[in-house]
């Protein structure tokens, strides 16, 4: 039993090296996820996401169905 929460990876997930996951995070059906990409606490991503290289996702964030996010590039709250 995890102390904090628990993480999740949903069936035919894709994740490349140095990925970096807090938890829980959870990873939906069909991502893929490349290097260097951090997923900060609470992160939810939905079915057939893809984030690529060096990638930034702020806690408590739900990142919906088919989003790709480019190489670089931060998601965070308001």
């Amino acid at each position: 039993m995890a102390t904090i929460g628990e993480a999740g990876w949903k069936r035919g997930a894709k994740i490349d090296s140095l990925v970096r996951s807090a938890t829980p995070a959870w990873v939906g059906e069909d991502n893929i996820i490349c290097s260097q990409v951090g997923l900060a606490g609470s992160t939810v991503l939905g079915r057939n996401v893809v984030l690529t290289g060096q990638v930034g996702v702020s806690g408590h964030l739900t990142i919906h169905d088919n989003a790709v996010v480019y190489a670089q590039s931060a998601i965070g709250a308001t």
